[in-house]
């Protein structure tokens, strides 16, 4: 079996999922080869939003619905950094 990111974006991708992660892939790049590699799509939670209640961050990944369904049917990839306010952003 691979590592745990290989195992989560396989997860992904069989199930036509996005995977909702903190890792940035800086120290260790594996989870940004395992994402290229099996072409999932990824949402980043940044600390200002990981260091609330986990309440907010059920509620600003469904003020992103929208933004999200349009990024997906438009077909570009999905790497976006999700905001306390539900807004998705590029890195």
């Amino acid at each position: 079996m691979g590592s745990g990111d290989e195992i989560n974006c396989q997860w992904c991708k069989s199930n036509t999922a996005v995977l909702v992660t903190h890792d940035r892939g800086r120290g260790n790049r594996e989870i940004l080869q395992a994402l290229d590699q099996l072409q999932v799509g990824a949402i980043l939670v940044l600390r200002d939003l990981r260091q609330l209640p986990p309440r907010r961050l059920a509620l600003a990944l469904l003020q992103s619905e929208a933004e999200l369904d349009q990024i997906v049917t438009s077909r570009h990839r999905l790497r976006h950094q999700l905001r306390k306010s539900g807004k998705l952003v590029k890195p």
